[in-house]
C-alpha cells in the first residue's frame, strides 16, 4: 500500500482543514469562479471552498483518499490524476485559478517536472487568473539541517514526521510514524520529495510569464523570511 493510502483513513485527523486557509482562498479569488485544487486530499478544502460559492475541482493521485472525497460532496467535479498530466485531465476547459496547499508540488521529481506543471497550469488558466502554492522552506531546512517537522498530536492520532536530507542529488526521504490511538496500531512509512527553494520556485514562475508574484509565510499573509516554516506564493496569468 503507497504512503497515502496507508494513511487515507485518518487523513483528516492528521491534517483537519484550516479556517485561514479558506480565509486566504477567499483573499485572493472572488467567489463564484472555477478553481482546480490540486492535490484535492480527502476533500475537505476543495468542499468546504464549493460550500462558499466557488465552482470546484479537484484532483487527487491517491485513489483511496478520491474515494473518499467522493463520498463527501456531489458538488464538486472530481478527478483521478497525476499532477503532470493536469494538460490532459482538464483538456479544453479553462479556470480562473489553481491551488496547490500541503506541499504537493515537492512530490514531483525534479525542477524540469516541476517547471512543466507550471506551464501546463498556466496554460489552463485564464488571463488574470492566479495560482496559489504552498509548501515548506526548504531553503530553511537545509541551512539549518533541520530533521524533523513538528509533530502533530490530537486525541485520535499521534503523527511524527523526520527528514532525512542529501544536497547531491538535493532529496528528502520524508518518514512518517503514525499512531492511531483508539487502537494502538502504528503505521510507518516513507516517500521521496523534491525539495526546492522558494527562490527557485520564484524564479521559476517569473520564467514561464506568472507576474504579480507575492511571497507570505503562512496564510494569514505574514511576510516571508528565511526563517518562515511554510512558503506561499501566488502569481498571475
Amino acid at each position: 500500500m503507497n504512503f497515502y493510502s496507508s494513511i487515507a483513513q485518518n487523513y483528516d485527523h492528521i491534517f483537519p482543514v484550516k479556517q485561514a486557509q479558506i480565509d486566504f482562498v477567499r483573499s485572493e479569488f472572488s467567489s463564484k469562479i472555477k478553481l482546480i485544487e490540486v492535490g484535492s486530499g480527502t476533500g475537505n478544502l476543495t468542499i468546504a471552498l464549493a460550500n462558499t460559492g466557488y465552482l470546484m475541482s479537484g484532483l487527487e493521485y491517491d485513489e483511496n483518499m478520491l474515494d473518499l472525497a467522493q463520498g463527501k460532496s456531489n458538488d464538486v467535479s472530481w478527478k483521478c490524476g497525476d499532477m503532470r498530466g493536469i494538460d490532459r485531465d482538464y483538456h479544453g476547459e479553462i479556470f480562473d485559478g489553481i491551488i496547490c496547499f500541503g506541499n504537493t508540488l515537492v512530490h514531483l521529481s525534479d525542477a524540469k517536472d516541476i517547471e512543466g506543471f507550471l506551464k501546463k497550469a498556466y496554460d489552463l488558466l485564464n488571463d488574470g487568473g492566479i495560482i496559489a502554492i504552498q509548501i515548506i522552506n526548504y531553503s530553511r531546512i537545509f541551512k539549518q539541517e533541520i530533521d524533523h517537522l513538528p509533530t502533530i498530536k490530537n486525541d485520535k492520532i499521534k503523527f511524527v514526521r523526520n527528514y532525512t536530507a542529501s544536497r547531491n542529488p538535493r532529496n528528502i526521504e520524508f518518514q512518517t510514524k503514525l499512531t492511531i490511538k483508539e487502537t494502538n496500531e502504528i503505521i510507518k512509512n516513507k516517500i521521496d520529495l523534491f525539495p526546492i527553494f522558494p527562490e527557485e520556485l520564484h524564479e521559476l514562475m517569473h520564467k514561464i510569464g506568472f507576474a504579480k508574484i507575492q511571497e507570505f509565510s503562512d496564510f494569514s499573509k505574514k511576510e516571508f523570511t528565511p526563517n518562515s516554516i511554510p512558503f506561499i506564493i501566488t502569481g498571475q496569468k
